[in-house]
């Protein structure tokens, strides 16, 4: 009877033991939570005396006009051209069509390659340029 007693005894002691284990770490998420709950609240505060001396606070009849905005999906229109991509608008700007990738001028095409090889020397970049060697100017002969 006596082992009986011990093990329910261990049995409802077990919870405070392993609370005892984990003791550093629920302190430290209990501080945690009361930091975060000191804060929110400092900030919800700070925040409601700003709107109030301040006097920001939207009107009912814009809340509801950005309601059925937001609800409905869209913004008023600024402009009656559709807005392209900057990739579309600096292929348009090089006269590129996006859907073939090619130059709508072939004659420009054409000329702008020929200025590339003059600037370039005329060849395929570094294969066709000599690669200097350096002379070691010092006199310790490694």
């Amino acid at each position: 009877m006596l082992y009986v007693l011990r093990f329910l005894f261990s049995l409802f002691l077990l919870p405070f033991r392993l609370l005892q284990k984990f003791q550093t770490l629920l302190v430290y998420l209990a501080l945690a939570v009361v930091v975060g709950i000191a804060a929110g609240a400092f900030l919800y505060y700070s925040n409601t005396v700003l709107v109030s001396a301040f006097n920001l606070a939207s009107s009912p009849a814009e809340e509801e006009e950005d309601l059925k905005k937001f609800r409905t999906g869209r913004e008023p229109r600024r402009s009656s051209r559709p807005r392209r991509s900057p990739a579309a608008e600096g292929a348009a700007r090089r006269g590129v069509d996006l859907s073939s990738g090619r130059r709508k001028n072939a004659l420009l095409d054409r000329w702008e390659t020929d200025r590339h090889r003059e600037r370039t020397g005329g060849g395929a970049g570094l294969l066709s340029q000599i690669i200097l060697e350096e002379d070691d100017d010092t006199d310790d002969g490694i």
